[in-house]
């Protein structure tokens, strides 16, 4: 019910920059961190169903 009657404006608090550049470097930073992330999954999701065919230690 608070953000839906956020008069004051200060509900919510997002992250902002100084400038068009400090943002667009903050999203691609944060981009290639969740391409990372993507990465440690697949490769635990692989090695859990390839286990038994895989020669790893």
């Amino acid at each position: 019910m608070g953000s839906v009657l956020n008069i004051a404006g200060s509900y919510f608090d997002y992250n902002y920059s100084k400038s068009a550049a400090d943002a667009d470097k903050k999203a691609l930073i944060s981009d290639w961190m969740n391409v990372g992330d993507d990465f440690k999954s697949a490769k635990k999701v692989f090695k859990k169903k390839n286990s038994n065919k895989l020669c790893l230690k």
